[in-house]
């Protein structure tokens, strides 16, 4: 439902935006770190199950989402895949403490989410 899928988002959105927020620190808590990466992670397997045939625009529902996720769910399942396997790297440079493998995993990470939002993802406005 439409509120579920808010709430997912919303939830990401917070785990990567706190993420990024300690990057920028000086000295960042890779405790704090390894906090934000495993919610994206565990929050990552998730993307693909909130967009199932009869939750797009034909149902009526308000969405930021384009039609294209319903349109090509191939292409949709490709770039959440994608956000997973980079949440899941993510995850694990920040087990391993290595601050710059984690800046280069939340970076990828982030172009993750660029690629899927370019496409499957209305202007905000």
């Amino acid at each position: 439902n439409r509120k579920a899928r808010h709430d997912y988002f919303h939830g990401v959105g917070k785990a990567n935006k706190a993420l990024s927020e300690e990057l920028k620190k000086p000295s960042p808590s890779v405790a704090d770190l390894a906090q934000y990466a495993a919610v994206l992670d565990a929050e990552a397997l998730k993307l693909g199950t909130y967009f199932p045939a009869g939750t797009g625009f034909d149902t009526g529902l308000k969405t930021g989402a384009r039609p294209d996720i319903w349109a090509k769910p191939a292409e949709f399942k490709k770039d959440a895949d994608a956000f997973a396997v980079a949440a899941h790297t993510l995850n694990a440079a920040a087990k391993g403490g290595d601050l710059v493998a984690i800046k280069t995993a939340a970076g990828a990470l982030g172009g993750t989410c660029k690629t899927c939002h370019e496409t499957f993802r209305k202007e905000e406005h």
